[in-house]
């Protein structure tokens, strides 16, 4: 009896609850992931089962709470209702139109501190919301408030299913035409005639190594880099990952008018000195889990294979993207509860079949552990390119290569960089590879102030001498020169001896690319200069 007499305030009330539902649920999702296509590595479909349980659920369980708010008295399910529309349109608007920008989820920690306008403006929506709620409760009839509520309601619905269809016809759909990945194809298959071995360890800067190389640890590290030299003044080009492994790989810059497919192809299709290699019968295998080319049809390196991606745990892949909603949906207070690491997303990854080779991960953890397996079974030379999440935050590995349940300290972390190496090292001399091999360990960018101060060191062929310093200045746009010297024998001190006539870095922000002219040594700030050149990727 007082379900029937109180139909009209549940219908309303249904209404509401159904665009809290319907938002968080259905609209949320998947306009974050259809406004963001290309940067999710899975198909949207990979949503539709999770978020539909979660849609049903969510909304069954409301609704069961409106009907006990209504058999409580209508005093308590009005106060219900006006909370429940307050809130609604207060993460309506948080998720719509209160869009700041808190950076990328690269596991740097977000400063809350740096964003304290902004998160006056996002209480404040919440705040205003619920008053303003309270307000019209006293000021209006509690039905016309309620019809009115469940009308806007409906009429947000409405536009939000517009606002997708839209989205899913200018993204395409829901569906991903496969994608270039790099395996593990070949990934520890060496020859025992001629190899070239370049390790890029994310993020370490000459900052670290050279304080490495002023600590206790200094034995240490030129005991493990003994036949190498280092150069503490080589500069990078690109401020990011994205854009300096591609060029690190090729040689290839960014052009202005170039869209980043574009770049990615050029990188990866027409390299001259892989071309060289391949000429001389090399095989040249690529491991990094960076974007790579949508589609080539001249991929150099031969263990970069497409493949349609799947997610290896739908409930996982759910809650991060739970995150996500509630990252951009609650207020500032609680969105540091929703941060995450995005690469931990990217642990989900599928081929969908033990035939073919694993996805190549760059965790340090997974290169160590696949060092005893290393042979040397290819007649040919062997050129291998390994990307590897090196000092890159959050630092979690220490020196003895153990995880550690807290953060360790950067030099914690670059000591680890240093085991690794060793152990890598010592397991080539026991197969009698290391002699013969071209060995460069560098970094695609440094952290924080040292971005553009990457780590560089070099071993040449069958190059033999005490661990060596060098003040020559190194840019990496002579790369493609310096790799073509030392496989044609000479050393490391002859290969990087370039002429380098101006020294650039471009500072990335977003799709900006600014350029800075390096007069003096990389290493302080004070040397790096912008100029009025600015480019713009799509």
């Amino acid at each position: 009896m007082v379900i029937k007499k109180n139909s009209k305030r549940i219908l309303y009330t249904e209404a509401v609850l159904l665009f809290l539902c319907f938002m968080l649920f259905v609209f949320a999702p998947f306009e974050i992931y259809l406004s963001a296509k290309d940067s999710f590595f899975f198909e949207g479909y990979e949503l539709v089962s999770f978020f539909a349980l979660a849609f049903v659920c969510s909304f069954v369980c409301a609704s069961l709470v409106n009907v006990l708010m209504v058999l409580l008295g209508e005093k308590i399910h009005t106060i219900f209702f006006a909370l429940c529309f307050s809130l609604s349109i207060a993460l309506y608007i948080q998720g719509n139109y209160i869009l700041a920008d808190y950076g990328q989820l690269d596991g740097n920690a977000i400063n809350w501190a740096d964003y304290r306008v902004e998160g006056l403006i996002s209480h404040g929506v919440f705040i205003v919301a619920v008053l303003v709620g309270l307000f019209l409760l006293k000021k209006v009839n509690a039905m016309s408030y309620m019809k009115a509520a469940g009308g806007i309601s409906v009429c947000i619905i409405l536009v939000q299913i517009v606002t997708l269809s839209t989205l899913m016809l200018q993204a395409g759909g829901l569906a991903k035409e496969p994608v270039y990945v790099s395996t593990t194809k070949g990934e520890f298959d060496y020859s025992k005639n001629e190899n070239m071995f370049i390790i890029l360890m994310d993020t370490f800067d000459s900052k670290v190594m050279s304080d490495l190389l002023n600590s206790e640890d200094a034995e240490e590290c030129q005991r493990i880099l003994e036949d190498f030299t280092y150069y503490p003044d080589a500069s990078t080009l690109y401020s990011n990952t994205r854009f300096s492994v591609p060029n690190i790989i090729s040689g290839v810059q960014v052009k202005e008018g170039m869209t980043f497919d574009e770049f990615l192809s050029e990188a990866f299709e027409t390299t001259p000195f892989l071309e060289e290699l391949e000429a001389r019968g090399w095989e040249c295998r690529a491991f990094t889990d960076i974007q790579l080319p949508k589609t080539s049809e001249n991929m150099m390196f031969d263990n970069i294979e497409p493949y349609t991606l799947k997610v290896n745990s739908h409930r996982r892949l759910g809650e991060y993207m739970l995150k996500l909603i509630g990252f951009r949906y609650l207020p500032q207070s609680l969105k540091k509860y929703c941060w995450f690491y995005s690469d931990d997303m990217n642990a989900m990854i599928s081929i969908g079949s033990e035939e073919r080779e694993r996805i190549f991960s760059w965790a340090n953890m997974e290169f160590y552990s696949g060092i005893d397996g290393i042979s040397a079974s290819a007649e040919n030379g062997v050129y291998s390119f390994y990307h590897l999440e090196g000092t890159h935050v959050p630092f979690k590995t220490n020196r003895d290569l153990t995880y550690s349940d807290s953060e360790v300290t950067i030099h914690e972390e670059g000591m680890a960089m240093m085991t690794l190496l060793d152990v890598f090292f010592e397991k080539l001399q026991d197969l009698g590879i290391y002699d013969n091999s071209i060995i460069i360990v560098l970094a695609d960018h440094g952290y924080y102030d040292y971005r553009p101060n990457s780590l560089f060191l070099v071993k040449g062929k069958m190059e033999t001498h005490p661990f060596a310093v060098s003040g020559m200045p190194v840019s990496f746009a002579n790369l493609q020169e310096i790799y073509m010297r030392l496989i044609n024998g000479v050393s490391a001190e002859e290969a990087v001896s370039t002429d380098i006539e101006e020294r650039l870095f471009y500072d990335i922000e977003n799709e900006e690319l600014r350029q800075m002219i390096i007069e003096g040594n990389v290493g302080k700030t004070e040397n790096l200069t912008y100029t009025d050149q600015v480019l713009f990727v799509e």
